[in-house]
């Protein structure tokens, strides 16, 4: 799991979450962090799952439209491709039960 920290001299905007990835660390700005830590959302891993399946309430959380926060949650997983396991960014659809 990677650790989801702020950094001050990042900045989000609707559509990216402004983040920067350093070794385990993915680094986000302050406003994102603090959304994520209400949440409890503590981890990248968390913060983009969130991101992919409860896009409406991240952006009602940030004040984005779910489309801008779903745009974020794709250039996030891009990011973190490489990093975290193929299964935590494009998990199996599940049969319908």
């Amino acid at each position: 799991m990677l650790k989801l920290l702020a950094d001050l001299a990042l900045s989000a905007r609707p559509g990216s979450f402004g983040a920067r990835l350093d070794g385990q660390v993915l680094y986000v700005p302050n406003e994102v962090r603090f959304v994520s830590r209400l949440s409890g959302w503590l981890t990248a891993e968390e913060l983009y799952r969130a991101a992919r399946e409860t896009p409406a309430l991240v952006a009602d959380a940030l004040g984005w439209t779910p489309d801008q926060c779903a745009q974020a949650a794709s250039e996030l997983r891009d990011l973190l491709r490489g990093t975290v396991p193929e299964d935590v960014l494009d998990p199996p659809s599940r049969p319908a039960s």
